[in-house]
């Protein structure tokens, strides 16, 4: 038999649909409403990700959804939901039934004052924060809702001075018991001053206390410093440069806090590098510090786009004070439009991991992709992807995957309201 999860994101999108209906009402108000539904047919050759146990299965996804634009003179709300039916036809796996929802909101409580920031996402992700890799199989993956309340106040103490204070609530929750859940209590300051029309100095104050669902709780105090100039469009250069301060129920950790980012138009070309830290939330980890470096390479053509990338990131276990894993990544996209109707795109990463502790493998990993969609009249349109992952090294378990899809989208047309 058959059999589904029903995820308690549900209830989430019950709560921000009544919530919509309930706001739309309000004096000066517009609402927009854009249903849509996808239904495509898959076949992967591994639907275990599994190199031993290699099985083969057709998979039927049916996906409805919607979006939500809702403005009005105090708040701004935005709603995406989407929820994926999966049906497995040879019966591999029981099937599925899963969420995903982006919910953010903007309230003004105060005029340029005070005001409140909403955030919340519900998705698939994965168990493994080093390859950041959600596969279309539910392997090595759980369900996560991020939710985030952020109180704030904006003042302008003097002409090019502005200060920004505040508070935020951070849930993040994992259905996989094994994953470590946390909530996070967090106040910040950030007090700017324009030296000029393109040039911004600033400094920086945040103080995090975490509470683990393991027991590990711990306190973040980062007081940072730095400058933003943008000296033409697409071209900027950010600099953020501070401390961080860990206290652990068991002992302290300290390190130097970074952000910096540079990015350079040229002609039809536009570059990007970037730095920084930040301490992940790694579901496996009670806390985690990556460092991370990137560059990229955009490429405007009359008919689409190539860009290039490559980027390194190296992870440390905070409590033990101890590199976990090093991650290097380079790849590229491409897309064109051949016809007004037709647009193909074509994809390929190659990915080198280093797990240096327990639990983390080394290995390759090769992903390539492409795929063709042809827009029909009246917001339809159909498309077919192929996908292919080659896995070597430590990696070499999980086998080698094809995936091929078909699928069609119809888009519905927007339902619109407006009150005043």
């Amino acid at each position: 038999m058959r059999t589904c999860r029903v995820r308690y994101s549900a209830l989430i999108v019950m709560a921000a649909v009544c919530l919509f209906a309930g706001a739309v009402p309000a004096s000066g108000a517009d609402f927009k409403l854009t249903p849509s539904i996808t239904l495509s047919e898959s076949y992967t050759d591994n639907v275990y990700e599994s190199r031993l146990h290699k099985k083969s299965e057709f998979i039927t996804d049916i996906m409805p959804g919607f979006s939500m634009i809702y403005t009005a003179p105090f708040w701004n709300w935005d709603l995406d939901y989407r929820l994926d039916y999966r049906i497995y036809d040879l019966h591999t796996k029981s099937n599925e039934l899963n969420n995903y929802v982006t919910a953010i909101g903007h309230v003004r409580v105060v005029d340029n004052t005070v005001f409140v920031d909403v955030r919340d996402t519900y998705s698939r992700t994965s168990l493994d924060v080093i390859r950041g890799v959600t596969t279309d199989s539910s392997v090595n993956q759980t369900d996560a809702n991020d939710l985030s309340i952020s109180p704030y106040i904006t003042l302008s103490p003097g002409g090019r001075m502005a200060l920004k204070a505040g508070y935020i609530y951070r849930n993040l929750y994992y259905s996989d018991p094994a994953a470590i859940g946390r909530q996070e209590h967090s106040g910040f300051a950030r007090l700017s001053h324009q030296l000029t029309p393109k040039t911004n100095i600033f400094a920086n104050g945040i103080y995090t206390h975490s509470i683990t669902s393991n027991g590990v709780n711990y306190d973040v105090i980062t007081p940072s410093a730095g400058f933003d100039y943008e000296y033409a469009t697409q071209a900027f250069a950010a600099c953020e440069g501070g401390y961080s301060y860990v206290r652990l129920k068991k002992g302290s950790y300290s390190s130097p806090y970074w952000n910096a980012r540079l990015s350079y138009p040229y002609n039809k070309y536009v570059a990007t590098l970037g730095t920084g830290v930040s301490y992940d939330a790694d579901p496996r980890l009670s806390i985690s510090e990556r460092r991370n470096i990137s560059a990229r390479l955009d490429r405007t053509l009359e008919r689409g786009g190539i860009d290039v990338y490559g980027n390194y990131s190296e992870y440390k276990n905070v409590q033990t004070n101890k590199d976990y894993s090093r991650g290097y990544e380079v790849g590229g996209n491409g897309i064109y439009s051949f016809t007004q109707r037709t647009t193909g795109h074509l994809d390929l990463e190659l990915d080198k991991l280093e797990g240096t502790g327990v639990g983390y493998e080394s290995g390759y990993r090769c992903r390539f992709g492409t795929g063709l969609v042809y827009q029909m009249p009246y917001d339809l349109s159909v498309g077919m992807n192929y996908n292919y992952t080659a896995n070597r090294g430590g990696l070499a378990n999980e086998g080698d995957i094809n995936r091929f899809s078909l699928f069609v989208t119809k888009r519905f047309p927007p339902i619109n309201l407006s009150y005043r």
